[in-house]
């Protein structure tokens, strides 16, 4: 039996060392499609971000366009002003300028007319020029220094201081 026993040999169940565990498909596509889920929610917070940024940013612009459009409303309205004030004083030069011309020429015009007629005047006085006589004054007897004129003392021109003097004395009362 000896003999026997050596040969015989009892085998004891050995233990196995884990093997690996055969690949899942079904967890490898779980796995993989949690993997691309996670990475799609990190890139839509991703662009969540971005989007709200953006929007901030372009509000931003927004704003900064009012203002711009409000400072260009602001100016136009102060050039409008400055022009309508500019035609306004332009206006008011052009009215005074045209009265001072209507003016100007009223006063030629007046001018002219008082030319003609003191032109007139003068050609009627030379027309009927009086011939010139000389006039005698005498003192009137007070010292004051006025003389009187009288009729007989006017002289007719051409004739001689001394031939008016006779004729005078001939046409004066005897006393």
């Amino acid at each position: 039996m000896a003999e026997l026993l050596k040969e015989l040999v009892v085998s004891m169940p050995q233990r196995q060392a884990p093997q690996p565990a055969e690949p899942d498909a079904e967890r490898e596509v779980i796995m993989a499609a949690a993997a691309h889920l996670d990475h799609h929610r990190r890139e839509r917070e991703e662009l969540k971000q971005q989007l709200a940024a953006a929007q901030a940013e372009l509000q931003k612009h927004m704003m900064e366009a009012q203002v711009l459009l409000q400072a260009k409303d602001v100016k136009i309205e102060e050039t409008e002003l400055a022009l309508a004030t500019e035609r306004q004083r332009v206006a008011i030069y052009q009215d005074e300028r045209d009265r001072a011309v209507g003016a100007r020429c009223q006063a030629e015009a007046d001018l002219r007319a008082t030319e003609q007629l003191y032109g007139e005047l003068l050609a009627r006085l030379e027309r009927f020029r009086l011939p010139a006589i000389e006039i005698k004054r005498k003192g009137n007897g007070n010292g004051n220094g006025k003389h009187r004129v009288d009729a007989a003392s006017i002289v007719p021109d051409g004739v001689g201081a001394t031939e008016a003097m006779l004729d005078e004395d001939r046409s004066a009362p005897a006393l």
